[in-house]
């Protein structure tokens, strides 16, 4: 729980009464690696903080799994329109790697809103830095060349390249495993 509140005091200093809410009212999660978090058809009642591992948000698209997103230490993890429109999810949430993550209610957090100032002000931050981040993927898919769009990858990215399985990271540039293999194959 400490990782948490330090990553929050990072963004704005959080008073004592949120601090001993959260410890109250936070679940600690587990997940193996392949183990899933959301399911598509599901509701996603809570609003998880990844402290360690990998997670992949992804649709299937004519059962073709799209990789929409890649999630890791420090960042939070959500079905987006499920959990704050209350509607089944679209997509799935996997972990790549075994996780450790703490969660909270999409009741709780109303309360946070509504009764502690400053978790409004850690929201717009986190909000905007989910922008930043949806703004660098979608720059990146912009690039028509691919090995282009594999450096700047590697540039903007370089733990995940690491990290994240070679079908996962392929689906998530816009290409084909095999495109992806030769472009690795090149430059490493």
């Amino acid at each position: 729980m400490e990782v948490l509140l330090n990553a929050l005091n990072q963004i704005s200093s959080i008073s004592v009464p949120l601090q001993h809410f959260l410890l109250e009212k936070a679940q600690f999660d587990t997940l193996k690696k392949n183990d899933y978090l959301i399911r598509a058809g599901t509701f996603a009642t809570r609003l998880y903080f990844v402290t360690t591992g990998l997670l992949r948000s992804y649709v299937k698209e004519n059962e073709k799994e799209v990789t929409l997103a890649i999630v890791k230490e420090y960042q939070i993890v959500v079905s987006i329109s499920s959990f704050f429109l209350r509607l089944p999810s679209k997509g799935y949430v996997q972990a790549i790697e075994d996780c450790q993550l703490i969660s909270i209610s999409h009741k709780d957090l109303q309360f946070c809103y509504s009764n502690y100032p400053e978790s409004n002000v850690i929201a717009r931050e986190v909000v905007i830095k989910s922008f930043i981040e949806s703004e660098k993927r979608e720059t990146l898919l912009k690039i028509k060349d691919g090995t282009a769009r594999y450096r700047a990858t590697l540039e903007q990215f370089p733990d995940l390249v690491q990290r994240v399985p070679i079908r996962y990271l392929a689906s998530y540039l816009d290409m084909n495993f095999e495109t992806l293999s030769r472009i690795r194959s090149r430059i490493h």
